[in-house]
This record gives structure tokens, C-alpha cells and sequence, in this order.
């Protein structure tokens, strides 16, 4: 009864097989998949001595001789090298630089003081006991100098303090006060017939913001005395009529002043190129324009100096511009560079070229 079903059960599985295969389109060709592989496979492997490098050159192996590392051996070759010339394949744009000094500030001090006196000589009165007779507008002028440090000054703020004291033995009335520059232009006119007691003082104020003023002055006064009448009075040199002018307050935009002479000095550097470096270079083709300007009212002498151009002769290029006050645009001009040496002093490479001027 075993071997029945094991039949059985044989005959059963290709019926079942033969039932799946009933639904399947079978291909009419079949065709077997391919690709490619890169295969890599080992030829040979060689080692080399130093010995195989240079057994054909044994000149080319050398050794060390310092104490360090005596009897090391290393391998050594040396060829010429065929040389390069530059010529026209190096180029430099053209460049410039500027520079500029100032002088310095200039620094005027507040006049002082000045001191003027109206003796009785001025009036024509001799000294003596006598009546003091009257006296109508009689003019006197006197130059006075309120400074030695300029010879005219714009002020921008400032005030003329004028005191006046009357010494005299009468009362003495100021009429006019004219005060006029060294060019007889008026700086003050004033009329105050203020009449000053004897003995008394009067303080007079006035403005000067925006004048100019020149260091030496002149002072006209108109004045007047009732006099002592009949009854005489002692005149000597003691009495008078004493002024004190002094300036207060005082600033000043512009002065036309004596400046001693002076110095000054720059040390300076500019780069010709921000990607070039140059050890040393002769230049071929080439030129320099020197524009120098002098903003200043005063003579002015430069010395220019290059250490980084040296002429053909091999010294740093230097160059003397003489400029006239407040001169501009005055051009020196160097139209051949041809054999001159551009180089840093030290020797290194540098992009950048040095100058001074003093």
C-alpha cells in the first residue's frame, strides 16, 4: 500500500506543474545576460636599490662630510639651465603717488599794552605857572605799534580797550577819536565830546571783529578845554593827558606776518605694483613728471631724493625744486629713465619704491 502512494503523489506534482505552466508565454529565443569587468591581475613586482639608480653615474652619489651626518649618503644631480630674458615681457603701468606738508600753525600773541602821552608841549603850552587859556578842536596825532609780530592781522573777534586820563589842572573834552591803520585806512571814528575832569579818566571800548589791523597805528584826537580862565594854574610835564590802548578778546583768520625759516621733512613710500616684486630692475623705456605746487606765500626749496632710483652712475636720484611763493604747477620733467636701476636699498624684493622730501 506505501509504494501506491508514493506514485501517486509523483503523478500528482507534474499534473500540478503542467496546470501552472498552462498560463505562461514561453520566449521563442532565449538570450544569456553579459557586462564587462575590469579585472586587474598582478604582472609584476620588482624592488630597487639605490645601487640600480645610479650603478651607470656613480659620481652622482655623494656623502655628507659635517660631523652631523658624516657618511650619509644621498643621490645628487646638477644641470645647466638655459637662461631666460625678460625683455619686453615685464611691464610696469604707469603709476603715481602725492604728498603735501603743512607749515605748522602760526601763532600771534594778544598785543600788549601800549602807552601814548599828550605832554602840554603838544598843545604849544610851556611849562610854567600861567591861566590855562581855552582851547577849541585843536588836532593832535600820534603813531603808537601794538604789535611787532605782524603787519596786518583780519581779526575775527576782538575789542580796543582806550583809556584815557586827564592829568591836567583844566577839564579836557574829547571831541573826535579817529584811530587809522599804517595805510591811513580808518579802523575807528568815533565823536564822543566827552569832556573829562581834571583830574579824571574815561574808558572807551570798541570793536574790531571782521577789521583788519595793522601792527603800527595812528591816533588823531580833536579836543577841546574851557581852560582855568583867570586863574593860573602850574603845567609841567607832569600834567597830561595819558592813553592806554590794548586789544582784548583777539582771534584772527588772517595775518600778513614775518616767519622765520623753517624746516621740514617727509619720508614716504608708494607701491608701483600690487602683484609685482622686483630684487633689482633696469629699466629700458621710461619716463618722470614732477608736479610741485607751493600754497603758501613764502619761497619755498625742495629737495627730492629716491633711494630706490639710482641713476646709471649708481646713485639714489635726487632732484632741487626751487618754487616762488604760492607758485603752481610747476613741472620737472625726466623724459629718458633708460639705464636707470630700480632696486630697494636693502635688497630685498619689494613692490614699493621709497622717496623723501625736505
Amino acid at each position: 500500500m506505501k509504494k501506491i502512494r508514493y506514485l501517486l503523489l509523483w503523478l500528482l506534482l507534474p499534473a500540478a506543474m503542467l496546470v501552472k505552466l498552462g498560463c505562461v508565454d514561453v520566449p521563442k529565443d532565449l538570450v544569456m545576460p553579459k557586462w564587462d569587468v575590469d579585472l586587474t591581475v598582478p604582472i609584476k613586482s620588482s624592488t630597487y636599490t639605490l645601487m640600480d639608480v645610479v650603478k651607470k653615474d656613480t659620481s652622482k652619489l655623494k656623502y655628507y662630510r659635517d660631523q652631523t651626518n658624516y657618511g650619509l649618503l644621498y643621490y645628487s644631480d646638477a644641470r645647466r639651465i638655459n637662461s631666460v630674458t625678460v625683455g619686453d615681457n615685464l611691464n610696469v603701468s604707469s603709476f603715481s603717488t602725492g604728498a603735501s606738508v603743512a607749515i605748522g600753525s602760526i601763532q600771534i600773541s594778544s598785543p600788549q599794552p601800549v602807552n601814548l602821552t599828550v605832554y602840554p608841549s603838544d598843545l604849544g603850552l610851556p611849562d610854567g605857572t600861567y591861566p590855562f587859556h581855552s582851547i577849541s578842536n585843536q588836532s593832535i596825532s600820534k603813531s603808537f605799534e601794538i604789535s611787532q609780530e605782524f603787519s596786518s592781522v583780519t581779526v575775527n573777534t576782538g575789542t580796543l580797550d582806550l583809556k584815557v586820563a586827564n592829568s591836567f589842572p583844566v577839564a579836557i573834552v574829547l571831541n573826535r577819536i579817529v584811530i587809522k591803520n599804517q595805510d591811513n585806512s580808518i579802523l575807528i571814528d568815533d565823536q564822543p565830546q566827552y569832556s573829562i575832569p581834571s583830574p579824571g579818566s574815561k574808558d572807551f571800548l570798541y570793536s574790531i571783529n571782521g577789521k583788519t589791523v595793522s601792527g603800527t597805528l595812528k591816533i588823531e584826537l580833536t579836543m577841546s578845554s574851557p581852560g582855568s580862565g583867570s586863574n593860573p594854574v602850574v603845567i609841567n610835564s607832569g600834567t597830561n593827558l595819558a592813553f592806554s590802548a590794548q586789544v582784548q578778546n583777539f582771534t584772527f583768520s588772517k595775518v600778513t606776518a614775518k616767519i622765520n625759516q623753517n624746516s621740514f621733512n617727509i619720508n614716504d613710500s608708494f607701491v608701483f605694483d600690487d602683484s609685482t616684486f622686483v630684487q633689482s630692475a633696469v629699466i629700458d623705456r621710461g619716463s618722470l613728471s614732477i608736479t610741485a605746487n607751493n600754497n603758501i606765500d613764502l619761497d619755498l626749496t625742495a629737495t627730492l631724493t629716491v633711494p630706490s632710483l639710482k641713476t646709471p652712475s649708481g646713485a639714489p636720484f635726487t632732484q632741487v625744486i626751487n618754487l616762488a611763493r604760492k607758485e603752481q604747477n610747476k613741472v620737472i620733467q625726466l623724459q629718458n629713465l633708460s639705464g636707470y636701476t630700480l632696486a630697494d636699498p636693502s635688497g630685498a624684493l619689494t613692490n614699493s619704491i621709497q622717496y623723501s622730501i625736505s
